[in-house]
């Protein structure tokens, strides 16, 4: 498995970025719903949506992402070092209004496949 989306034909590839909220973010909410051991830290989030027919969005899949060690600054990198990266997967039974909401700012970016986009700015025309 890798850290980097996918899905069957890979129409449109992209990126995104997110900022946490202020108060109440994501590692905040799997701590307090006790899905967060201690000496566990949050390194990724898994979005995903799918087999939407008719238009029609079906329940999203939501899994944060943490590995066994309690702080960012040493124990972390030296597991984040490690290949494969030890994870453990948590399945987040929230909606995706509340997703969001766990974030103070989040985007994302589609480009077509093979446009090779990410790497050029755009102008309005």
């Amino acid at each position: 498995m890798s850290f980097k989306a996918g899905v069957q034909y890979g129409d449109f590839e992209g990126s995104a970025a997110a900022d946490r909220a202020d108060k109440n973010d994501l590692g905040d909410y799997l701590r307090s719903n006790g899905l967060m051991q201690a000496g566990e830290f949050l390194v990724a989030v898994e979005l995903w949506v799918g087999e939407n027919h008719g238009g029609k969005v079906t329940q999203p899949s939501i899994q944060a992402v943490v590995v066994d060690a309690p702080d960012y600054e040493g124990a972390v990198r030296d597991v984040l070092n490690q290949e494969p990266v030890p994870v453990r997967k948590i399945d987040l039974p929230i909606s995706l209004d509340q997703f969001l909401g766990l974030f103070k700012r989040f985007a994302v970016t589609l480009t077509i496949r093979g446009g090779d986009l990410s790497r050029k700015d755009y102008r309005e025309v």
